[in-house]
């Protein structure tokens, strides 16, 4: 299961950009992932890897969002919330007792899902928003 890159082009190059480097890194889990009988060393970094990423993109935005007085500003970093706070959920969850291979399996589908929903819901009118400021 890879991303559809078209799920997650904005219009705003930074957005883009950031967004493909994410498509990347769960690319690259999930590809580890599918090899099966992958060391918890090697997982875990890479999946740290892509929620270090996404937060760093989380930011971004949000100083976006702040500076152009995006209105749904709070609306949209409580999203970035719910995943911040799903991810330390997984986190604890991975060092426990798991088959990692379903377990790292499951959370490159998630961290797809989660963020391809998340750009065609709410990044698309940041992104709508900052373009009509943009031609003012």
């Amino acid at each position: 299961m890879k991303i559809d890159r078209q799920l997650l082009i904005t219009g705003i190059p930074l957005i883009d950009r950031q967004h493909d480097e994410y498509a990347d890194l769960v690319d690259r889990l999930f590809e580890v992932a599918m090899r099966g009988n992958v060391a918890r060393e090697t997982l875990f970094r890479e999946r740290s890897a892509v929620i270090k990423y996404a937060i760093e993109h989380f930011d971004a935005e949000e100083q976006l969002m702040r500076a152009e007085k995006y209105p749904a500003y709070e609306k949209h970093r409580a999203k970035h919330g719910i995943f911040r706070d799903w991810t330390d959920t997984l986190s604890a969850d991975f060092e426990g007792e798991v088959d990692l291979d379903d377990y790292t399996l499951s959370l490159s589908r998630w961290l797809i899902e989660w963020f391809c929903d998340q750009v065609q819901t709410d990044d698309l009118k940041m992104a709508a928003f900052l373009k009509r400021i943009a031609h003012r």
